[in-house]
């Protein structure tokens, strides 16, 4: 039973994106760092050139962030 506890703590940080659908445009950009919220500003893009752009801005983001991390992963494990 506490690992479902946990792992639902740890799956919480993937519905903020969702609050910011809700919040005027200065506060949303405080969740563009989360990856699952570019996926889900993709998914709710009107046009078809804004959910490709927005479709690419979360792959670079998530790049930006799985790259470094990898390194120090694997720095550590050598």
């Amino acid at each position: 039973m506490q690992g479902v506890a946990v792992m639902k703590m740890f799956g919480l940080p993937l519905y903020l994106p969702l609050a910011s659908w809700f919040l005027v445009d200065p506060l949303r950009w405080l969740f563009a760092p989360v990856p699952s919220s570019w996926a889900m500003w993709a998914m709710w893009a009107t046009t078809p050139g804004g959910a490709a752009l927005m479709a690419a801005g979360a792959v670079l983001m998530s790049g930006l962030v799985a790259v470094p991390l990898t390194r120090r992963f694997l720095r550590r494990a050598t």
